[in-house]
């Protein structure tokens, strides 16, 4: 941008100066000393008047009527960072707190979903981690770091960890994709619960509440996945007699 600036008051200048030059040389008139230079007679005024280009104008930019809400969304953001399993904001909570909390209004829905899946993943975050231990590869998951967790999983992490809650690989695979689609409004995608399953993870182990990895899916509305562990439900699981080489 600074380049362009440069250039174009560069460009400019080049432009008074021609223009001064042909009204020493001759009795045109501001009119036909514009047509000849192709140019406005307020910009002949102004390079008789000085041979240097008055600056630019500044345009300040238009502000939104989001722009008062940012800080509160931002903050609204920020909630459940250190909650492993949901609590996260969907947009449609974010948009009902602004509306019935802090009286917004002239604010389309649309608005508000551009800028919370625009600006979501720029927020710096605190580093939260929570008071109980959480194992590298769910750690993985939290983050949705897929790279990281294939790396941990080949370096021989069990397919099957569960932390103190009780939650498997799987299950927690599910609830953070499901909650990241909620949060951002960026399509489902069900990547992470794809790769364990292909990795042999059980689609049918309970947690402490009695839940599957499925009953989570569908309980959260996650269709992709739900979809994903009815199809492979139906083959059999991987062991070591027919796994493929």
């Amino acid at each position: 941008m600074r380049f362009a600036a440069t250039q174009h008051a560069s460009t400019k200048r080049s432009l008074f100066t021609a223009i001064r030059g042909d009204a020493r040389l001759s009795s045109w008139s501001l009119r036909a000393l514009a047509d000849r230079h192709g140019v406005h007679r307020r910009t002949v005024r102004q390079a008789l008047t000085s041979p240097i280009p008055p600056p630019r104008k500044q345009h300040r930019a238009r502000g939104s009527r989001l722009d008062p809400f940012k800080p509160v969304i931002d903050a609204l953001l920020q909630e459940g960072r250190g909650r492993r399993y949901g609590g996260h904001r969907t947009i449609q909570d974010i948009h009902s707190v602004l509306v019935n909390e802090y009286g917004m209004t002239g604010v389309s829905y649309s608005t508000l979903r551009d800028y919370v899946t625009s600006h979501c993943r720029r927020l710096v975050l605190p580093a939260v981690r929570p008071v109980d231990s959480i194992t590298p590869a769910h750690q993985a998951v939290e983050e949705q770091n897929l790279v990281l967790l294939r790396d941990l999983i080949d370096a021989g992490h069990d397919i099957e960890d569960h932390d103190g809650d009780g939650w498997t690989l799987l299950r927690h695979a599910v609830a953070v994709e499901q909650d990241h689609h909620r949060q951002t409004g960026e399509p489902a995608h069900a990547d992470m619960t794809a790769f364990l399953l292909a990795r042999g993870a059980n689609p049918h182990r309970t947690g402490p509440d009695g839940a599957t990895p499925l009953q989570e899916a569908e309980d959260r509305g996650h269709w992709l996945a739900a979809e994903i562990i009815h199809a492979w439900t139906g083959r059999p699981r991987p062991t070591a007699n027919n796994m493929p080489a």
